[in-house]
């Protein structure tokens, strides 16, 4: 069993395959636009990365983004609820359950060291699956007060059983934890 760096095959791979996943959203998020002559820019001061411009595509939250670091209303609503525990609370672990976004850019510009996951139905927490972490919410591979944070933003809505991932989370965070 090899470890370590990719072959080159392999990090082109994983490049195209991240490519394609980011444009098919990308395509999916113009396709509930407005028309552009109905897009906005916003002023607005991004608590993620202090950038002043949004773009907004539709007359909803949810359609609005920071020009600079893409954070979305869910990011502009936790990003400050991190900062806060942060100011409180050492942090030095952190999980997010993605593997991209605003949110995991924000962490791992602030937090020494960060987990990041998906979840792979039928495959065991704790395994690598094409380069990803797979952690199941309800039952994941994290020892018993390992981490200081745990974020996460659409996930707990398709958790079949979200108190067992509320349970899990409170059993893998330490003290004072969030």
């Amino acid at each position: 069993m090899r470890c370590g760096r990719d072959t080159p095959d392999e990090a082109v791979k994983k490049s195209l395959n991240k490519l394609i996943k980011r444009t098919a959203s990308i395509c999916d998020y113009l396709r509930a636009a407005d028309p552009i002559q109905q897009w906005q820019l916003i002023r607005f001061e991004c608590p993620c990365c202090a950038s002043s411009r949004f773009l907004s595509m539709r007359k909803d939250p949810y359609m609005t983004r920071c020009l600079r670091c893409k954070a979305n209303v869910l990011n502009l609503s936790l990003i400050p609820s991190i900062r806060s525990h942060m100011t409180q609370h050492a942090v030095s672990t952190a999980w997010e359950m993605s593997t991209y976004g605003a949110t995991l850019s924000f962490l791992e510009s602030n937090v020494p060291d960060v987990i990041k996951s998906e979840f792979f139905a039928g495959r065991k927490s704790g395994e690598y699956i094409r380069g990803v972490l797979n952690q199941n919410v309800t039952a994941t591979s994290f020892k018993s007060d390992s981490l200081d944070m745990i974020t996460s933003k659409q996930v707990f809505e398709h958790v079949e059983n979200d108190i067992a991932g509320f349970a899990e989370c409170y059993r893998i965070l330490r003290s004072g934890g969030g």
